[in-house]
């Protein structure tokens, strides 16, 4: 029976990256607007729920093979601040991107095996 749960939230989780993990545990909330100027651009990225003073990957990726990844520190509340600011190359921006942000925290349910936050879509 255990294994028939597994596989479900494994599925489950890859129809959907917004399913929260079991047991009732809050995944990190995430938002991001893309910031451009004088010929570059960047995704700015604010968010709570982080473990205390954790520090932060998030990754950009689009629906195709583009992927970029950059570093943030949750405060004491475990607040994104100030916010993180990942640069994106020219030209990558005119796609939709998505944003994701994790603290590291295992997450067993999940098949990358940390906690993520909610997946934020940003349209070009």
């Amino acid at each position: 029976m255990a294994e028939l749960t597994a596989t479900i939230v494994r599925i489950s989780q890859l129809m959907d990256w917004q399913v929260p993990p079991v047991f009732g545990r809050p995944i990190p909330q995430i938002g991001a607007r893309l910031e451009r100027e004088k010929g570059r651009a960047g995704m700015v990225v604010t968010g709570s729920g982080f473990m205390p003073g954790a520090k932060v990957r998030i990754r950009i990726t689009d629906n195709a093979s583009f992927r970029t990844e950059g570093k943030g520190e949750a405060n004491t509340k475990g607040e994104l601040k100030p916010p993180a600011y990942v640069e994106i190359l020219m030209g990558k921006f005119n796609r939709e991107l998505f944003v994701v942000a994790t603290d590291e925290r295992e997450d067993l349910h999940n098949l990358t095996g940390v906690l993520w936050s909610n997946t934020t879509p940003r349209s070009k």
